[in-house]
Parts: structure tokens; sequence; C-alpha cells
């Protein structure tokens, strides 16, 4: 029994049944595409200096969004045909691969495409999301499962910003050790090739 009578979820039986579990699974997907929002927002100026397209900028973001809205309103119909597990794995890989070609791309358009990838997966997960809870837990506790997630989205939105800062921090600095490393080692070489000629 994971309500009382009052309709609280009783988390101690939650955990129990091994439904708490599933529902932190669950709420990943919201915390995901919501940190995703607001990091990529603080990594941006960062990254227009290394991919060369200042005039694309704001695409990274309404791309984004444009994939996160089409396989949102998809997802949520794509479950009366394909079971909810199926579609989650789909959708979490598909994240993953925008993610991954995001991380790996040399231009801005090839960003832009893996930022569109990316959307398509952040969407449908949390749309699934709140799919999930209506078929796997009681109606009695929807409410309070909503407002859990709701704190989760809140949370990702506000330490997005920090968490893209501290990526950025972190890459300008192995950037900068990386550039002083190759100089140190392209002098000493300058050095001994010139001793060796004189």
């Amino acid at each position: 029994m994971t309500e009382t009578s009052t309709n609280r979820v009783d988390w101690r039986a939650l955990w129990a049944s091994g439904d708490l579990a599933r529902f932190c699974f669950i709420s990943l997907g919201i915390l995901l595409h919501a940190t995703n929002e607001t990091m990529v927002a603080t990594v941006m100026p960062a990254m227009v200096g290394e991919l060369s397209g200042v005039q694309l900028v704001g695409w990274s973001l309404a791309i984004y969004e444009l994939g996160a809205i089409v396989a949102g309103a998809a997802a949520g119909r794509l479950v009366s045909y394909v079971a909810l597990r199926t579609n989650m794995v789909v959708a979490a890989l598909l994240y993953a691969a925008g993610a991954l070609v995001c991380a790996i791309a040399p231009s801005m358009p090839l960003f832009l495409t893996g930022r569109l990838i990316e959307g398509f997966g952040g969407g449908a997960l949390v749309s699934l999301a709140f799919v999930s809870v209506e078929r796997l837990f009681p109606r009695a506790i929807w409410p309070q499962l909503f407002g859990v997630m709701s704190a989760v989205w809140g949370v990702a939105a506000f330490s997005g910003p920090l968490l893209g800062a501290l990526m950025t921090r972190i890459a300008l600095l192995a950037l900068g050790l990386r550039r002083l490393h190759a100089g140190r080692h392209g002098h000493g070489a300058g050095e001994l090739h010139r001793a060796r000629h004189t």
C-alpha cells in the first residue's frame, strides 16, 4: 500500500515495493531535459569561438525546443501503439546520441543537428515521464508525484547555469593546460634544434 487514508504518499511503502526507485528513474528524464536547457545557454558563449558560428547561436536553443515539442507530442501518442519501456529506451538513446553529436561536432551546423536529435530525446523523456506516472502509479498519489516532478524541474533549471559554468571553467582550464604543455614542448624542441645547428 503506497497511500494513506488521506491520499498522502507512503514513501516508505513506495520504497519497499521498488516503485520509488522506478519513480526516480522516470524523473531523471525531466532532470536531464531541464538542466540541458539552461546549461547550454551558459556554455554557448565559450563554444562559439571554437565552432565559428556566432550567427547561429540563437538556433542552439530554438532547435532543441522545436525537437522537444514535436517529440513530446508524438511520444504521448506513440505509447498507444508501442510499449512504454520501448519508448523510454528509444528516447534515452536519442538524447544520448544527440549529446554525443554535440560533444564531437567540429562545426555549428553539425552541433545544431545534434541539438535537434537531443531535443527529440529530451522532449520524449519528459512526455513519457508524465505518462509513466499515470500508467504505473495509483491515481490517488498522482498529485504528490507530479509535485515532486515539478520540484525536480525547478531544481534542475536553477542548477543548469551552475553546472554549465563549472563545465566551461573545467574545459577552458584543460584547454589552457594542453596549449601550455604544447607550447613548452614546441619551445624545447626549437631550442634543441638550434643547439644542434650551432
